[in-house]
C-alpha cells in the first residue's frame, strides 16, 4: 500500500491557529519595536523647537532652515527600514500597506512644502494632519490602541495649530508630536519587549 500524503483540509483550530500567527507575525514587524515612532518623534520636537528658538530668540533671517535636519533623519529611518526589511522572513499585505499608508504622506508633505506660498506658508496644521491620518490607520492596523490615540491627539493639534500665529503652531508641533509619536512609541516599545 503507498503511503502518500493526502491534502486534509486544516481543521476550525488549525486553521485560526495560523491566522492568529500570521496577524502576530505582522504585528511584530509593523510595529518594528517601535523605532520609527520613536526616532521621528524626536526628530520633529527638536527641529520644531530649534526652528522656534530661531525664530523668536534670533535674527537669523532664515530659521525654517533647521528642518533641513530632516533629510539626514530621512537616510537613517530609510536605511534603518530597508536593513530590517531585508531581515524580515516575511511581508505581509498589512506590511505593504503600511509602508503606502506613510509612502502618501511623504508626498502629501513634499507637495504641501511645495506650494507653502499658496497656503500662507502654514504647513504645520497641514502636516499635522497627513501625519494624525497616517498614525491613526496604524494603529489600527496594529491594533494597538495608544498609537490610535497618537492618531487622534495630532488630529487635536492639527486644530490648535490652525488657530494660533506660525511661530507658535512649532510649540504646538512639538507638543502633538509628543503625545501624537512618542508616547505612543514608548508603549509600542514596551509591548514587544514583552512579548
Amino acid at each position: 500500500m503507498n503511503m502518500e500524503m493526502q491534502d486534509i483540509p486544516p481543521s476550525h483550530e488549525d486553521s485560526l491557529r495560523l491566522i492568529s500567527s500570521m496577524i502576530e507575525t505582522a504585528r511584530k514587524q509593523i510595529g518594528d519595536n517601535g523605532f520609527h515612532l520613536l526616532f521621528w518623534g524626536w526628530v520633529t520636537i527638536v527641529v520644531s523647537l530649534l526652528h522656534y528658538g530661531l525664530d523668536v530668540f534670533t535674527d537669523y533671517p532664515h530659521p525654517y532652515f533647521a528642518w533641513f535636519l530632516m533629510v539626514p533623519g530621512s537616510v537613517v529611518s530609510f536605511v534603518y527600514g530597508y536593513r530590517r526589511g531585508k531581515r524580515s522572513k516575511v511581508t505581509t499585505y498589512t506590511d505593504r500597506i503600511m509602508v503606502w499608508v506613510w509612502v502618501t504622506v511623504i508626498v502629501s508633505v513634499v507637495i504641501t512644502i511645495a506650494f507653502l506660498s499658496y497656503i500662507n506658508f502654514q504647513a504645520v496644521p497641514i502636516i499635522l494632519l497627513f501625519a494624525g491620518n497616517a498614525t491613526f490607520i496604524s494603529g489600527w492596523l496594529l491594533r494597538f490602541r495608544p498609537v490610535v490615540i497618537g492618531g487622534i491627539m495630532l488630529w487635536i493639534g492639527t486644530i490648535v495649530a490652525f488657530l494660533v500665529p506660525p511661530a507658535e503652531q512649532l510649540l504646538v508641533e512639538a507638543i502633538a508630536v509628543a503625545f501624537g509619536y512618542l508616547i505612543p512609541g514608548y508603549f509600542l516599545r514596551a509591548h514587544y519587549k514583552k512579548q
